[in-house]
């Protein structure tokens, strides 16, 4: 943006929907918008520890959302996936942070995915609970 501002995109709704289950893991159907081809994702069902693909902990964070606050596990990874960001990453790596309390059904308390497509250029997507 002239001036060096930076640009705040609107919410972007993503639906996922579970197309198979089995003993290796899940795959999803990502929609991102009806004009688009949904995209695939699968999450395995188990990783090994050492496994550098799987998120390790960065730290732990108290978020309070509305009157309750929560105690998470935060993790801190790169990705490159149209399916798990929810847009196209044209190639680049994206920051991805999840917020995770035992707690919360399904475990995520908030969700940040910082994405620099260009130089000018920086998308903040936030999923949070209300």
């Amino acid at each position: 943006m002239p001036g060096g501002g930076a640009r705040i995109l609107p919410p972007k709704p993503v639906t996922y929907t579970l197309t198979s289950l089995d003993s290796s893991g899940a795959t999803l159907k990502v929609t991102t918008s009806p004009n688009q081809p949904a995209e695939t994702l699968f999450i395995p069902s188990s990783l090994s520890s050492d496994d550098p693909s799987l998120p390790k902990p960065s730290g732990t964070e108290d978020l309070k959302i509305s009157d309750k606050t929560y105690h998470c596990t935060k993790y801190t990874y790169l990705s490159t996936s149209k399916a798990e960001l929810g847009r196209d990453p044209q190639g680049f790596s994206a920051h991805v942070t999840v917020w995770i309390a035992d707690e919360v059904p399904g475990g995520i308390v908030r969700r940040q995915i910082g994405l620099t497509i260009r130089v000018s250029y920086d998308i903040t997507d936030t999923l949070a609970l209300k």
